[in-house]
């Protein structure tokens, strides 16, 4: 390769890379813009938690203590036109008015107008240790929607 063909390459290369440059730059700031443009249609920021009442209720419940894990299960309705996300379920378990053990359950999605079944399983509770004074209390203790 002599000289005239070195410059040649090397000058090949500086525009290529001088191209390739500006082609990025544009491809970052184009969709740093869509983003901006774009999302606040897809993504509202404004949320909502829920601080009880009746636009979230659990409508059924009951506990299963005849089987391997002590479960309890039940039916959530959310009566809003927007769904609710992050819904935490929590039952407190006591016996003899007494704190024995707590269980959470975590639903992603409670969609708008429905119902939904769910179960939780308390692991630290052994059914066939269960007697008449086993209580338990269920509530919904955190969920959000979008606005």
């Amino acid at each position: 390769m002599n000289k005239s063909q070195f410059l040649k390459w090397v000058g090949e290369k500086i525009l290529f890379g001088f191209v390739f440059g500006i082609g990025l730059y544009i491809a970052i700031e184009g969709g740093q813009w869509a983003e901006k443009k774009i999302k606040p249609f897809f993504y509202s920021k404004s949320y909502v938690q829920y601080s009880g009442g009746s636009e979230l209720e659990i409508i059924h419940h009951a506990d299963i203590r005849d089987m391997r894990e002590y479960i309890i299960g039940g039916q959530i309705r959310n009566n809003t036109q927007d769904p609710w996300k992050n819904v935490q379920i929590e039952v407190s378990v006591f016996k003899n008015q007494v704190l024995v053990d707590t269980c959470r359950k975590e639903l992603w999605w409670v969609a708008a107008e429905t119902t939904d079944n769910f179960s939780l399983v308390c692991s630290r509770i052994f059914p066939e240790r269960l007697t008449d004074e086993y209580t338990y209390k269920i509530e919904i203790t955190y969920a959000t929607r979008r606005v």
